[in-house]
């Protein structure tokens, strides 16, 4: 039988992403209302402040390797190939991704940031060989 719990990492890393939304709304916003920046200026992003574009971003990676993720739950939901080997991985996905934000939408270091996205680089390539092995086994 196919187990939902697969999609509680998922969910979490989707309202991750929500948040980061709001969190950039708030920042533009606060721009244009302190006249740092016209709001004409969000047309194009050309100019976007880097104030706004460190959450924009931030947005734009949740649609990179999250996409992968997404993706390898729903093959491993449907294919009934979720057991507590993938629950862990997904779960390490999401814990190592929301310690990426953070660390991008705060200090922003790429000597933090590059080892983290690495490593949830290896939990995703973990997550595809453990999918990849249950289906070709089933």
């Amino acid at each position: 039988m196919a187990d939902p719990t697969i999609f509680l990492p998922a969910l979490w890393l989707m309202a991750i992403t929500i948040v980061l939304f709001v969190f950039m709304y708030r920042v533009r916003v606060a721009l244009v209302r302190s006249g740092e920046v016209k709001a004409s200026e969000f047309k194009t992003y050309e100019n976007e402040p880097s104030q706004s574009r460190k959450w924009s971003r931030a947005i734009s990676n949740q649609f990179e390797t999250p996409v992968i993720f997404y993706a390898l739950c729903l093959i491993a939901f449907v294919t009934s190939s979720v057991d507590g080997i993938m629950l862990a991985l997904a779960w390490a996905f999401v814990a190592v991704k929301t310690v990426h934000i953070y660390v991008h939408t705060s200090q922003n270091r790429l000597r933090y940031r590059q080892p983290i996205f690495a490593l949830s680089l290896l939990i995703l390539l973990l997550m595809l060989a453990w999918v990849a092995v249950k289906v070709l086994s089933a």
